[in-house]
């Protein structure tokens, strides 16, 4: 990922449910779920910021294992 794609608005919508994909790295698909439940219950700006963040920080975590890949491709566009 480059450092551009952390300002995708891709991820506020994705963590606030606006977008759905079908994503294929697990971990992310449980970080994602808690996200939106969370957001559900509190949904102020620093607390999306935070959800994006957890999501942006685990894909570059893990940036190289090819279902991340295919779930940052997809995201992204790429």
């Amino acid at each position: 990922m480059e450092k551009s794609d952390v300002f995708n608005p891709v991820w506020k919508n994705l963590v606030l449910n606006k977008i759905q994909f079908d994503l294929n790295f697990l971990p992310a698909k449980i970080v994602l779920a808690r996200c939106r439940v969370t957001l559900k219950n509190d949904s102020a700006p620093e607390k999306i910021e935070e959800a994006v963040q957890d999501l942006i920080k685990l894909y570059e975590k893990n940036k190289d294992l090819p279902n991340a890949i295919k779930d940052i491709k997809l995201l992204l566009n790429k």
